[in-house]
């Protein structure tokens, strides 16, 4: 998905607009974060805000959960992904878990509830597009977990 893939760039480049960058350039804009009051820049924006410490919370044990064993995920981990060929499937979670963070930031709490909806509805997508592409296999072998998961 080309907005995922600028979205991600933007991150990795450190020009995502976290309100800490946009008040570089606009003096309206509080480099501070309304609910921690503390500079609200991409770690904070998609890590360490209350609003979103229990969605990684409940992120990783849906992870644990679909693997069947203990996961770790670091902070660099949710902003760059997991490295290795092996965690292509939880590296695009967490990238559609970083957009959902991203539409909901001006929310109080991110509702992992409401992201499960979302990812399934992702699913959905993803496994038309490899349906069409006479890929479904793929699909399976690389999301049937996660579906899985989100059918409970």
């Amino acid at each position: 998905d080309t907005k995922l893939i600028e979205f991600q760039f933007k991150i990795l480049h450190r020009v995502y607009a976290s309100k800490s960058y946009v008040a570089n350039f606009d003096n309206t804009v509080s480099k501070n974060c309304q609910r921690c009051n503390v500079d609200n820049n991409i770690v904070h924006t998609f890590t360490e805000c209350q609003a979103v410490k229990r969605f990684w919370v409940n992120f990783k044990e849906m992870l644990e959960e679909c693997h069947g064993e203990p996961i770790n995920l670091s902070t660099a981990e949710i902003i760059f992904g997991k490295s290795g060929i092996s965690y292509g499937a939880v590296n695009f979670c967490i990238l559609y878990a970083k957009w959902f963070i991203h539409l909901h930031r001006d929310k109080d709490i991110v509702s992992f509830q409401a992201f499960k909806h979302y990812l399934k509805s992702t699913f959905i997508i993803e496994k038309q597009i490899y349906t069409n592409k006479k890929k479904i296999e793929r699909f399976y072998k690389l999301y049937s977990a996660y579906t899985r998961w989100l059918e409970q």
